[in-house]
């Protein structure tokens, strides 16, 4: 169980969270229907074809850089664990570090619970489905496919 402070973090371009704000104060995030001249639109759909091409990473290519701290106590004695993932833009497949980070861990959860290993049905969060005997299935699979997370403990 957590207890205690848990932060998240994520690196974006400069005045990347003041687009967002923007775009919010404007309305484009908006589900419901709105009037445009003789049609309606949902302005949520029309920033989604608006933006399609554009999020399109091009020549960039991306990196998740990952870093768990994890502070407690075992067998009484203070410890410390820290999970590191750097993971890079695959070149050779063409496959984005942001693509792969987030969809191999789901195919690999979407396998397990096909051959039965997951066995709990409904909405279920990751972090407790994988702190138990499943957790170092899930890292060997992901290291299969060339990510890797580092553990180190202290």
């Amino acid at each position: 169980k957590i207890k205690g402070e848990l932060a998240e973090k994520t690196i974006r371009h400069k005045g990347h969270a003041q687009g967002i704000k923007i775009l919010k104060e404007c309305g484009f995030f908006l589900r419901q229907p709105i009037k445009l001249h003789n049609t309606k639109v949902i302005p949520r759909e029309l920033l989604e074809v608006l933006l399609d091409s554009k999020m399109k990473l091009g020549k960039e290519r991306d990196a998740t850089l990952l870093r768990i701290i994890v502070e407690g106590k075992k067998s009484s004695k203070p410890t410390t664990h820290i999970f590191e993932m750097i993971d890079l833009y695959d070149s050779e497949k063409d496959y984005t570090s942001m693509g792969k980070t987030t969809s191999f861990p789901a195919s690999i959860a979407a396998q397990m619970i096909a051959s039965g290993k997951i066995a709990q049905r409904g909405s279920l969060f990751p972090e407790e489905i994988f702190q138990s005997e499943l957790y170092q299935p899930l890292m060997d699979a992901l290291k299969d496919r060339g990510v890797v997370v580092t553990h180190k403990e202290y």
